[in-house]
């Protein structure tokens, strides 16, 4: 018998008509041994990277993180001049999110130049053809404001050597290159996840997907559910 339990509000996972599945929302697991004490034969976690990761500059206490867009209640921005930070998938999900959210503009902030951006031509096209604008090699400093109020970002310009390869170790900060944005009001923290469970090495918990793999792709991620299904059997 198999059971599906998350903590998720709402789901449309198709997995019901795989057999003796129930779903329990609105009940988060702190502990995954809690659910062998209360007679599971064998738990799967697949909890993700769902705490988003901080930015330590002064004043990011002003900003969104990226789980108040792609959450299961996303916040409206509609007429707001958004500023998006990070530069994985995440952070383009973010953006496209905040145009489909009312947003009037919206500026993903990167250290990687455009061709960089970890996408294909066709997403790199649709974020684009979104109204997306993207400002490269740069790095927030500050996110400005008062009180919970944002007015802006300060920003200080990257620079990568020549010919080297992309790698947030070569970057350097360009000298006397700090600035200022003030024509934003709300800025996005989207600078990846990290797991809210802890590994528990337990004979009986297995853990699968992003958790195991690090930011991977989908085929990648279910692959990783598959082992797991596997080690259950």
């Amino acid at each position: 018998r198999y059971r599906y339990v998350t903590g998720v509000q709402t789901c449309a996972l198709p997995i019901f008509g795989q057999g003796d599945v129930r779903l329990v929302p609105g009940r988060p697991v702190a502990r995954p041994r809690d659910l062998l004490a209360r007679g599971f034969g064998a738990v799967v976690v697949a909890a993700g990277l769902g705490v988003p990761l901080p930015l330590e500059v002064p004043g990011a206490a002003r900003a969104l993180p990226w789980t108040a867009l792609l959450g299961p209640r996303p916040r409206s921005l509609r007429g707001r001049r958004v500023a998006v930070v990070g530069d994985g998938a995440v952070a383009l999900d973010c953006a496209e999110a905040a145009r489909a959210r009312g947003a009037a503009h919206v500026e993903l902030f990167a250290r990687k130049a455009l061709g960089e951006l970890a996408q294909t031509r066709r997403e790199r096209d649709r974020l684009l053809a979104a109204g997306v604008e993207v400002s490269g090699r740069v790095r927030v400093t500050a996110v400005l404001g008062r009180g919970p109020r944002v007015a802006g970002l300060a920003l200080r310009r990257l620079a990568l050597p020549p010919g080297q390869a992309f790698h947030p170790s070569r970057l350097a900060d360009v000298p006397r290159s700090d600035h200022e944005r003030r024509d934003l009001d709300a800025v996005v923290l989207a600078l990846g996840g990290r797991a809210g469970l802890e590994r528990d090495p337990h004979p009986r918990i297995h853990h699968a997907g992003d958790q195991v793999e690090g930011p991977s792709t989908v085929v990648q991620a279910l692959a990783s559910g598959k082992r797991a299904a596997q080690a259950v059997h």
